[in-house]
Parts: C-alpha cells; sequence; structure tokens
C-alpha cells in the first residue's frame, strides 16, 4: 500500500487507513504514545474516475493534509 510506505519513510506508523468512495482516513502514530489522524476528503464538484479518485485522494492527504499536522506537530515537542 502506497500510503502505509510513504508514512513508514517518513517514520510515522500507520495504525488505521480508512478508504471511502470520495475520502481517506489515515491514524498514525509518531511518537511512543502518540497519534494523530488526518483525513482527506474530495471536494463535490470534482468528478474523477475512481483509478483517478484514489490518486487525488493520496496526494492530498501527502501533499496537503500530512504537512499541516507535521508542522503543528513539530511546535508542540
Amino acid at each position: 500500500m502506497a500510503i502505509r510506505d510513504y508514512f513508514t519513510k517518513h517514520g510515522l506508523e500507520v495504525i488505521f487507513f480508512y478508504p471511502a468512495p470520495r475520502a481517506a482516513k489515515v491514524t498514525f502514530q509518531y511518537g511512543e504514545n502518540d497519534y494523530w489522524t488526518i483525513e482527506s476528503v474530495m471536494p463535490d464538484d470534482l468528478q474523477l474516475p475512481p483509478e483517478d479518485t484514489a490518486d487525488w485522494l493520496y496526494g492530498n492527504l501527502i501533499k496537503v493534509e500530512l504537512p499541516k499536522v507535521q508542522r503543528r506537530i513539530r511546535r508542540a515537542s
């Protein structure tokens, strides 16, 4: 799974991955007892075929949602 591999390469352990038709949610561990959940939701006005939907959700998770959370994690550390 590409998402799990990406998170692992960045030192984050995927605990939970939930794909939905127009969304994806990932809970990951980033410390001994520290967890965070991010979610990517496709806008209603964006209509793509299923394979492109998965690519869009993956890209949004790693390029938009994860960086937002990583900045917050670094500030809290």
